[in-house]
């Protein structure tokens, strides 16, 4: 999570397999997810800046939201995610 969840709003930063350390990637990725998540149409959720770093950005503000909706939400964000990053054919030997 990127930001204390006052509200009903979650922003957090999706990394995969990339390492943590190359914030180049992982802003990209996180980046290049978005289109690819609203594309993809089995969840709607937007991406934001938040101390200059692109973020997922989740509003939780459903009354009948259930952990499993969480759990969908989530297991779609990684199946997009992984479909990005292989997309983004990175050298690793950098």
């Amino acid at each position: 999570m990127c930001n204390s969840a006052e509200l009903s709003i979650c922003c957090f930063r999706y990394t995969g397999n990339l390492d943590k350390d190359r914030s180049d990637l992982v802003d990209r990725l996180n980046t290049d997810i978005i289109p690819a998540l609203e594309s993809d149409a089995r969840v709607f959720i937007t991406g934001t800046l938040l101390d200059g770093r692109p973020v997922i950005r989740a509003c939780q503000i459903n009354h009948r939201k259930q952990q499993e909706h969480i759990d969908f939400l989530l297991e779609v964000i990684r199946n997009v995610g992984t479909n990005v990053e292989k997309s983004m054919h990175i050298n690793t030997t950098l």
